[in-house]
Formats: C-alpha cells, sequence, structure tokens
C-alpha cells in the first residue's frame, strides 16, 4: 500500500512540474550598440534578424587571440569606444586575408586605427554632417541607399562621413559637414587582399531605434552575405557589463487532462512493476475466503463419513488450524 502512495505522490509531482512556470536565462546589458541591448541605442534587433536568416552568431567577449576564426564569416564593429591593440589588428588581418569580411560601422569612435594600421587610405572623418533631407528632426538624415542594397532611403542618426575610396552610397547633394559641403561618401566598399572591409559612417544604422525604417536595406545587406558566422564584436563597448535574468513561461495543462495524465502515469509504474500492483491489487479486490462457515453441509458430511470423524470435532480442528493455534499452548 505504501508503494502505491509513493508511486501516486511521483504522478502527482509530476503533474505540478508540468504546470510551473519554466525559467529561461537571458544576458542584457546596457552598453551602446551592444547585441544583447534591447532598448533603442542597443543592437538586438539585427542580431534577431541574423539568426532568423540561419546564421550562426558569435559575440566577441574578449581579446580576439581566445577566439577561432578559421571558419567562414563576418565580423561586426559597430560603434567601437575603446582602443584595439596591435594583436587585434593583426588577427583582422589574417580574417581579411583568409577571404573573410569585416564590417566598421562607425562616426566619431576609435575604429581609424584598425584602417591606419591595416594601410587602407579611407578613414572616418569624425565630423557630423547636416541635410534638409530628415525624418522626425535633423538628427534623423535621410541618405540614399546603394543599389546593390536595394536602393531607397536609409535613415541615419547624426551621421559622419568617409574619407577616401570605394564609396558606393553618399548624402545629397546639399549636406554640408564642419570642412564639407555637397554629396558626402557614408558607405565604402574597399578589396583587402582575399576578403573585404566594409565601412559605414553611422552605426545607429544597425540601432532598434531604426530598425523599423532601415529593415529593406538591413534585410538586403544581409541577403549578400554569403557567410557561416556573424562574429559581433561587444570588447569594444564601453561600459561592458552584462546581467543575466530569467525569464519565466508560465505553464498550464487543462483541468480535464490532469486525471488523464495521473492515471498515465500510474499506468505506466504497472507495467514497469507488476509484482507490486499486484500485491497492492491483491489488498483491495477481497480473496475467496475459506471460512468453515461457507463448506457446504454435503462437504463435510462427505469427509465424516469418508475417515470416520465426528462432523463436531472436525469444524473444531478446521477453526484451530485456520486461527494458527495448532491446538498448542505457549509455556511461560
Amino acid at each position: 500500500m505504501e508503494k502505491y502512495f509513493k508511486y501516486l505522490l511521483l504522478g502527482l509531482i509530476g503533474v505540478l512540474l508540468l504546470s510551473l512556470p519554466a525559467g529561461t536565462p537571458s544576458l542584457k546589458a546596457y552598453s551602446k550598440y551592444s547585441i544583447f541591448n534591447t532598448g533603442e541605442h542597443g543592437c538586438s534587433n539585427i542580431a534577431i534578424e541574423f539568426n532568423n536568416a540561419g546564421f550562426d552568431i558569435v559575440p566577441i567577449y574578449s581579446s580576439y587571440d581566445e577566439y577561432d576564426f578559421s571558419e567562414n564569416g563576418v565580423i561586426f564593429i559597430i560603434g567601437p569606444q575603446r582602443d584595439f591593440s596591435k594583436e587585434e589588428i593583426n588577427n583582422l588581418k589574417k580574417f581579411l586575408e583568409s577571404g573573410n569580411t569585416i564590417i566598421v560601422a562607425d562616426d566619431f569612435g576609435t575604429s581609424n586605427r584598425i584602417l591606419n594600421e591595416l594601410q587602407i587610405p579611407d578613414r572616418f572623418s569624425g565630423e557630423r554632417i547636416n541635410d534638409i533631407f530628415y525624418r522626425t528632426d535633423q538628427n534623423v538624415i535621410e541618405v540614399k541607399n546603394p543599389e546593390i542594397y536595394g536602393g531607397g532611403s536609409v535613415v541615419t542618426y547624426v551621421p559622419s562621413y568617409i574619407r577616401g575610396s570605394g564609396t558606393i552610397g553618399k548624402t545629397s547633394n546639399i549636406s554640408k559637414s564642419d570642412q564639407k559641403k555637397g554629396s558626402l561618401p557614408i558607405i565604402s566598399e574597399i578589396m583587402y587582399s582575399e576578403g573585404k572591409i566594409i565601412l559605414i559612417a553611422d552605426p545607429d544604422i544597425f540601432t532598434n531605434q531604426l530598425s523599423e525604417y532601415n529593415s529593406e536595406f538591413i534585410e538586403n545587406f544581409i541577403s549578400r552575405l554569403n557567410y557561416n558566422q556573424i562574429y559581433f564584436d561587444e570588447i569594444h563597448h564601453n561600459d561592458l557589463n552584462y546581467e543575466l535574468n530569467i525569464f519565466y513561461v508560465q505553464k498550464t495543462i487543462p483541468k480535464e487532462y490532469v486525471l488523464m495524465t495521473i492515471l498515465a502515469i500510474t499506468f505506466s509504474f504497472r507495467f514497469l512493476n507488476k509484482e507490486t500492483f499486484r500485491k497492492t491489487i491483491e489488498k483491495f479486490i477481497p480473496q475467496k475466503s475459506t471460512d468453515v462457515n461457507n463448506y457446504t453441509d454435503k462437504t463435510l458430511t462427505d469427509v465424516s463419513n469418508k475417515h470416520k470423524i465426528n462432523s463436531k470435532d472436525l469444524i473444531r480442528v478446521i477453526n484451530i488450524i485456520k486461527d494458527g493455534k495448532n491446538g498448542r499452548k505457549r509455556i511461560s
């Protein structure tokens, strides 16, 4: 009986566990341009887009030396604020020489160090662009989207521009910065050895606050990346702090299925441990009684006559045997 309740209790615990909320860990960051930042200045939406497109996403949390860049892939460096070491730039150089792509989206950050060490003549100007073609205010400027990325326009937020060659995307003819006027380059593609480096003079293009405006650009941009892995540089952001959150998903079992679940669990134990259930069921189902009162008069008469035993004596002996006394008295 105890084992029966043990199995029933296990079944109830199982049903309870199925109905409890499930905890899912989630990493969250508040650094600007981090793919773990779900705020308007984070880049979590583009990471989701890449994931939905089937890419393998690898965040870079530490020095490049600790990562194996042998896989065919792309490194995204969005809005870097910390400086790059020579060793890291050497790793980027090897990555490009292996036929991969590096995308640097920057305006007033530290990525010119990369271009200088790789001896690429292009530079991010670090000058703010002003234009009359804007969306909500003068900070949100529309820029012509290159045809290779679907055409139309790209929405930027306080963009800079690129000095150098290889330009494929420009602002309008009436835009200006501190030192220049006219159409200013904002996107460049530069071949380097066997690889390619793409410069974008505004990291905010990839942020959550502009993802709705730039969804078509991002979709076409992703479709042109024929690679396996996408690396996102997180180590060169300021305020590199992360917190682990647990999101709970409530799971419920309809009431009408609870009893069925318990019965299913119970019967599964029935087949796994037949002996236990046999003993349990025997306790609930009365066995065929062997009480002397159930013997028929004909049976007693037949036995008495056959063995020449008085029927009353026969009944007395049967009852003694049934009680387990065997006619013996304990001697103390």
